[in-house]
């Protein structure tokens, strides 16, 4: 453990100051500007990449390195997004009793926030103490919240790439206690599928029709939905069709997903999917075209890992209860793991996130910081 601890009123300071810059997804970029703004002052090499396009986003990624101690080894990545959901605009926070609240009428931003402020403060520590410590990527994203499209479009430079390959990433992104990481989630399909019948007036000739509804009604029966075991599930989240009561429908749409933990088991449950909508269409003499796609893959990292047992022994050297789950949600690291990265969710303490009741208490965001800033230098 580090012989300096981090700054508390600096850490509270800075997640107030960011919770007050409105961000909520695809409007980053003025939260992006202050970031890159903080960065370059410590010392980063900053830049703002060119996604913003592809994402259709205001801002591209904030992006920033810093090179290693001239005796270190090795390189860690770090990263949060900066995009908030609604109602998230005009936040003001409200400090009650050590924990940091909004004033009732919005989010308070803690998701994620709470991991951007807590990251600038572990590496301000560290540079400002003179500490040893390897090469570090800081990675602000965008567009998380509605489909994790900035991490998705992430640019990184050939020599990024090359000096990053396999490094711990660790994306502050979750809630529970400081110490608890997430070394696993799920992949994740979703699917549109339209089921296409035969429209005919269903009082004067209803045997001449073919019902689309009928069809996707017997499809979904036939479905093995909800939990399915350890992280696996299914689900038809939305459905509809039909133009009037008098109408045999010939049109029907559902939308579902399915999730799981490995890529066999989650394209077996896709499959299974498909077979039905297909043999729900073919029983009422229709057709269907369902169209999935592959929202983002899976991680998993095993609990004896090396990378795992280092973060263990950060948490109990700091004196904060560690645990090391899987989870099926998904966030930036699913997509950071394709990119070469061996990525880690870090809890911040976030609590009641996506609601105006969130909060977050101010000894769990300085302990965020403690676990970021000594996993630097461990790792």
């Amino acid at each position: 453990m580090l012989a300096f601890d981090i700054d508390e009123k600096r850490v509270v300071d800075r997640f107030l100051e960011l919770v007050r810059i409105d961000s909520p997804s695809k409007h980053e970029a003025e939260v992006a500007k202050h970031c890159a703004k903080v960065l370059g002052e410590l010392g980063f090499d900053v830049r703002i990449d060119g996604t913003a396009e592809r994402t259709g986003c205001e801002s591209g990624n904030v992006i920033g390195f810093l090179p290693a101690s001239p005796s270190v080894a090795g390189a860690i990545a770090l990263a949060s997004h900066m995009d908030t959901v609604e109602p998230g605009r005009g936040i003001e926070p409200i400090i009650t009793d050590g924990i940091i609240s909004s004033a009732g009428d919005t989010v308070l931003g803690s998701d994620d926030k709470s991991g951007i402020a807590s990251i600038i403060e572990a590496v301000q520590s560290i540079i400002e103490n003179g500490a040893e410590h390897p090469n570090i990527l800081v990675i602000f994203t965008t567009g998380e919240e509605i489909g994790l499209l900035g991490a998705t479009a992430l640019e990184l430079t050939e020599t990024e790439r090359e000096t990053f390959a396999g490094a711990p990433c660790l994306v502050a992104d979750s809630d529970g206690a400081p110490g608890a990481i997430t070394i696993g989630a799920a992949y994740h399909y979703e699917f549109v599928a339209e089921f296409k019948g035969l429209a005919s007036h269903a009082g004067v000739e209803p045997d001449k029709g073919r019902s689309a509804i009928r069809m996707a009604s017997e499809a979904i029966s036939m479905m093995r939905l909800g939990g399915l075991g350890e992280l696996a599930t299914a689900n038809i989240g939305s459905i509809g069709g039909g133009t009037a009561t008098n109408v045999i429908p010939d049109s029907c749409k559902i939308e579902g997903e399915c999730r799981a933990m490995t890529s066999e088991e989650v394209e077996a449950i896709r499959d299974d999917m498909q077979r039905c909508m297909e043999s729900g269409a073919a029983k009422f003499g229709g057709s269907v075209d369902a169209k999935w796609k592959l929202s983002y893959p899976g991680m998993k990292l095993e609990r004896d890992d090396e990378l795992v047992l280092k973060l263990e022994g950060v948490a109990n050297d700091l004196g904060l209860p560690f645990s090391a789950d899987y989870s099926a949600g998904g966030s930036d690291a699913n997509i950071l793991g394709s990119k070469g990265f061996k990525p880690i969710t870090v809890a911040t303490g976030m609590t009641n996130f996506h609601a105006t009741n969130e909060l977050i208490e101010i000894e769990d965001l300085r302990n965020c910081a403690r676990f970021i800033m000594n996993a630097i230098v461990s790792l």
